[in-house]
């Protein structure tokens, strides 16, 4: 009989919780944060529940961030 658990098909793999390649790297030296960009942050909190995926979160802000150019 099979004794695999509820919470070994609801955790998740480590395969999930990988994160993703970054598309590009940070070569500028220096650069300012504007307060629309901040208004667009501020709108997608990560809030660290069981279910939120932090690498996903991070993906999103990269690709917010990736619609200001510098």
């Amino acid at each position: 009989m099979d004794q695999t658990t509820l919470f070994d098909y609801a955790a998740p793999s480590c395969a999930e919780l990988e994160p993703p390649s970054s598309s590009q790297d940070i070569l500028a030296v220096r650069y300012e944060l504007r307060p629309s960009l901040i208004a667009m942050v501020l709108e997608n909190l990560f809030s660290g529940e069981g279910d939120e995926n932090p690498y996903t979160h991070l993906y999103d802000f990269e690709h917010l961030c990736s619609c200001i150019h510098i």
